[in-house]
């Protein structure tokens, strides 16, 4: 990764950091009868997953917030509906996802770079 993309990775970084800490002290802040059950571990898996997909979409590579994301997200709405919380079933989702979401970035930066050197052999 190039020093350009590192800051720019630093910069999305700090925003997400920035974001999750305000969204956690606004939650801390209101009545518990305004804030649903999960709410908490909703918008952390959500910052989580828009951060990478921010950092994906300029070109830097980043898969394990997307993991984290899901399984958050997951437990969020697991407290929100008042499931039962079973770790197991979440985890195989979690990895299964994660597992599709690599996969489909791997396809993209593979063909992006297949593309970035045919431009640069036509340029030759």
């Amino acid at each position: 990764m190039n020093s350009e993309k590192r800051k720019l990775s630093h910069t999305i970084n700090g925003i997400g950091w920035a974001i999750f800490l305000i969204i956690t002290g606004v939650l801390w802040l209101l009545p518990n009868r305004m804030v649903p059950d999960g709410s908490w571990f909703i918008v952390t898996g959500a910052i989580l997953l828009a951060v990478n997909l921010l950092k994906n979409i300029i070109g830097i590579r980043s898969t394990s917030g997307y993991f984290w994301g899901t399984l958050l997200t997951l437990f969020g709405l697991m407290q929100l509906i008042d499931t039962k919380f079973q770790f197991l079933p979440i985890f195989f989702i979690s990895i299964g996802a994660l597992m599709i979401i690599s996969g489909l970035l791997e396809i993209r930066f593979k063909s992006t770079h297949s593309e970035n050197i045919k431009t640069y052999q036509k340029g030759d």
